[in-house]
């Protein structure tokens, strides 16, 4: 199942002193940020951390039994070589009018791994292998997310004094 973190603008974000400005302007700023706030969180959560170089414990019976039933399959290899799929998975989306979605999705085979990696748009079930490795991706998004009212504000002064 794809991983889905949405932003929606809902109510009002700028007072009356801005009604001079466009119908168009204001709601253009809006979502220019949040596409922008999504794309930098999306550019910090696929940056891969170094190889792993620890000890490995299985945290269950059933992971060794995946683990070496995929071994014998030839579906993972050991060292583990790295393909590159969970940067590929994510992208930023358009949704209704008002809506960006940061989407994590792996297409074709193999298991959908990304929430044991980066953690469910709850920021839960990351992997313990993965913990302090690998960004969480919900606090990823929130921590750029803080930013947008100063973003927003600085792009309405500029649009405002070319007006």
């Amino acid at each position: 199942m794809p991983i889905r973190v949405s932003v929606t603008v809902r109510g009002q974000l700028v007072s009356k002193k801005f009604e001079d400005f466009s119908n168009t302007e204001l709601p253009k700023i809006g979502r220019g940020r949040i596409w922008g706030a999504l794309e930098a969180a999306r550019k910090k959560i696929i940056v891969y951390p170094p190889t792993f170089k620890g000890k490995f414990e299985f945290v269950s019976p059933k992971q060794r039994k995946y683990f070496f039933w995929a071994l014998r399959e030839g579906i993972i290899k050991v060292p583990y070589e790295r393909t590159g799929n969970y940067g590929r998975a994510w992208q930023v989306v358009k949704g209704n009018e008002n809506t960006w979605r940061l989407v994590g999705n792996l297409s074709g085979g193999g298991r959908d791994y990304l929430k044991y990696v980066g953690g469910n748009a709850y920021g839960k079930e990351q992997a313990r292998i993965h913990q302090g490795r690998w960004r969480l991706v919900r606090a990823t998004v929130d921590q750029e997310i803080r930013r947008l009212p100063d973003q927003i504000q600085q792009r309405v002064t500029i649009a405002g004094k070319k007006l």
